[in-house]
């Protein structure tokens, strides 16, 4: 995954980057079965980092409107590929296999350093545009 190594690199230049707010930007998309969900860091209702079975993990917890519209597209979805991206950059394609109907979602990570640079972008403390500049 070339692009978490980017996010891992970024992690390190964060400490001088300006700090952002919701500015309602979409920070990760969803798509699957023609269908797209927009998601902005006030779509998510939490946002965790963790270490589960050895790897790290991003914990969404979408907010209630975000969170009908994952439970449609996954519905819609079902046995096709759903893509997650965050700022643009695809992150992870997988076969919906049951619809998502609480909206929580766990995307494992490469690491640790990229799991918190997405869970601050995810949470509005960092622009996309920090993330891309550094690509």
């Amino acid at each position: 995954m070339r692009k978490s190594v980017a996010l891992m690199a970024l992690n390190a230049t964060l400490a001088g980057a300006a700090l952002a707010q919701d500015n309602g930007d979409v920070v990760m998309v969803f798509e699957g079965a023609g269908q797209t969900l927009e998601a902005r860091p006030s779509d998510f209702a939490g946002v965790q980092t963790a270490v589960t079975e050895g790897r790290s993990v991003l914990l969404l917890d979408l907010a209630p409107e975000a969170a009908d519209g994952l439970a449609v597209l996954t519905s819609a979805a079902l046995g096709q590929d759903v893509t997650i991206s965050l700022c643009g950059t695809p992150m992870l394609t997988v076969v919906a296999q049951a619809p998502i109907a609480d909206g929580k979602v766990l995307i494992p990570m490469t690491d640790d350093g990229s799991a918190s640079v997405a869970g601050t972008v995810l949470r509005g403390e960092v622009a996309c545009s920090a993330i891309r500049a550094e690509q």
